[in-house]
């Protein structure tokens, strides 16, 4: 072969291998055709940040987004209150210690200063505190300069306004690994060494590689990725993605947002796409639009009504919320409206206080709410003939407002959060209180009897209403033992009465009666004051405990009885007001027996 063939070989060759490594054009939207679609669909790589500089939208996205029929980002965002209720109470039950996460060798190492920086022992550190730690410098970063919310939601925000079909091409289980994903040893190490620093540095690259529209410089940070860091957060979910892409494209004309890593490369979005015969093509905008200057005809879309579960109150909130249960004493209804950085809260429950405790309960509340920073009383209030208090703060994080009321033992919670005072969102705080309608417990309420008898029929008692479990109880270290535990609440004096059993489980025992309520009774010191009665006695030959006296710093009163028999114990314990034991609670008291089953 010929010097000048060899030339001429390698200069085809060098040309052919430049086509196949061409690079992607700088563009962040793409339009999807073909395939049989008869109308385009469109691909945008976005970032999950707060940044205003990425808020700066190209004019071809804006018209896709007006002229589709429906947008998708990675997750429905519409529906993310009662999934972020849920995630988040997977997420801490997952939480991984310290140690777990480690070894103990490496735990020895590290130990001592991430204590001395989270200022907290070493063994009650979770994974759910480094992942925060890491991150931190992203919301200390855009302090101040933030958006009311991150880019996708602001995409999703102005197409629900337009009234299109909101949906997402991913579930939020699809998601729910990925908080503690990426944790190692390196960030544990980076969190002791130094101030994440090389952090602020690497989105900051990040930021810039966005502005510059530049796919293939987020393909060159996934290369650098670990294998199974790769596959869990891009690959496998790219699959996903694509395919419900293709079935949401089929539909309706959509927009589909995701995040720009998402998008490049062989096993990315664009790819993926191509192979299941689409045609994937770059499309480029002629100038870009500030927020400020881009006007979105709105649609007006009805809010929902929620109603309290046990009847105390009804409001209208932008979506439906997610309910937080404790321990069965109330329903607290939650909901985040992600687009404009709104939240809200309603809750409602009896309350066994006199006034002296509920102004107590008012004021642990407040400062829970508002903290140390300043906040004033905004009026006087007298809804449905409910006295009560309105509070208001506004500082640099956002502006708040709390309604607190109460009547009758009945203590009502309305809360209001805004990030931003824009006039969107500060018109739909106000449009949720004048929403809220306390409901007043009604005078002629009888107290009605509710017969309860445990699970395996071993003890029964006399309640006012029948009980509902206590959810949300943290959980024993002690496998040994299993506990049942419900609690009823008086809906006329608010007293509450707290029912249960514990017995060992299969090959464990209790030492015997006797030991067995001694190490009851001593936990039980714990918790009471100022006792007026402690008493342990036989009767009917079961060993029983009696204590009365103070609980909570002494705000209420209670009288508890336990009743051993063979491998388990139960318990009832009655908590009411200062002065307020009523003939309700002694029926109570006196019902409260063992019955005759086989063990």
């Amino acid at each position: 072969m010929s010097k000048s063939l060899i030339t001429t070989f390698l200069g085809v060759f060098i040309c052919l291998s430049s086509l196949f490594a061409q690079q992607l054009p700088k563009t962040l939207l793409w339009r999807i055709s073909g395939n049989g679609v008869q109308k385009p669909s469109y691909l945008y790589g976005t970032m999950h940040v707060y940044d205003p500089r990425l808020f700066d939208l190209g004019d071809s996205l804006l018209y896709a987004i007006s002229s589709s029929e429906g947008f998708a980002n990675e997750l429905d965002l519409t529906r993310i209150t009662p999934m972020l209720v849920d995630l988040v109470n997977q997420e801490i039950n997952k939480s991984l210690t310290l140690k777990e996460m480690l070894g103990s060798k490496a735990y020895e190492k590290y130990g001592p200063g991430l204590s001395k920086r989270f200022n907290k022992p070493a063994d009650e550190i979770t994974s759910l505190d480094i992942l925060r730690e890491k991150n931190k410098w992203i919301d200390e970063g855009y302090k101040g300069k933030k958006m009311q919310t991150f880019l996708d939601a602001y995409l999703s925000d102005l197409a629900y306004r337009q009234g299109k079909w909101i949906g997402g091409v991913e579930d939020f289980s699809d998601q729910s690994g990925l908080l503690t994903a990426g944790i190692d040893e390196s960030d544990i190490r980076q969190l002791v060494l130094d101030d994440n620093a090389s952090g602020k540095a690497e989105m900051e690259n990040m930021v810039t590689t966005y502005q510059n529209n530049d796919l293939d410089g987020f393909q060159k940070m996934i290369t650098g990725m670990d294998s199974n860091s790769r596959d869990m957060m891009l690959t496998r979910r790219n699959r996903k993605m694509a395919f419900r892409m293709d079935s949401l494209a089929r539909q309706r004309t959509m927009v589909f947002a995701v995040g720009a890593a998402h998008l490049p490369g062989n096993e990315g979005l664009i790819s993926l796409l191509r192979k299941k015969g689409y045609a994937v093509d770059p499309v480029f905008s002629s100038k870009k639009i500030k927020p400020k200057d881009y006007f979105v005809p709105e649609v007006n879309r009805p809010w929902v009504e929620v109603n309290d579960p046990d009847g105390h109150y009804t409001v209208q909130m932008p979506g439906t919320p997610g309910d937080i249960k404790l321990y069965g004493i109330m329903t607290m209804a939650m909901y985040f409206n992600i687009f404009n950085g709104t939240w809200y809260l309603t809750a409602s429950a009896n309350l066994p206080y006199d006034q002296k405790g509920l102004d107590s309960v008012e004021k642990t509340m407040l400062k829970q709410l508002f903290g140390s920073l300043n906040y004033k009383e905004e009026s006087h209030l007298d809804i449905n003939g409910i006295p009560g208090k309105s509070y208001v703060q506004k500082n640099a994080d956002g502006y708040k407002k709390a309604y607190l009321l109460n009547k009758d033992n009945e203590f009502y919670y309305a809360v209001a959060f805004s990030a931003s005072d824009t006039i969107t969102a500060l018109n739909s705080v106000d449009k949720f209180f004048r929403s809220f309608q306390p409901i007043p417990a009604s005078k002629d309420l009888q107290t009605s009897r509710y017969e309860f008898i445990d699970s395996v029929g071993a003890y029964q008692v006399i309640l006012p209403v029948k009980p509902k479990p206590m959810d949300g109880m943290p959980k024993t270290s002690n496998q040994s033992v299993k506990s049942e535990l419900k609690i009823s609440t008086d809906p006329q004096t608010g007293t509450y009465y707290f029912i249960g059993s514990t017995e060992c489980v299969r090959g464990y025992a209790f030492q015997n009666d006797s030991a067995t309520l001694r190490s009851v009774h001593d936990n039980l010191l714990e918790k009471f004051q100022d006792i007026t009665k402690d008493t342990s006695y036989i009767l009917n030959d079961h060993r029983r405990l009696d204590i009365d006296g103070s609980m909570l710093n002494g705000s209420m009163r209670a009288k508890m009885k336990v009743i051993a028999r063979g491998n388990r114990y139960h318990t009832l314990l009655i908590m009411y007001g200062p002065g307020k034991w009523n003939e309700t609670a002694e029926m109570v008291l006196s019902s409260f027996q063992l019955r005759k089953y086989s063990f």
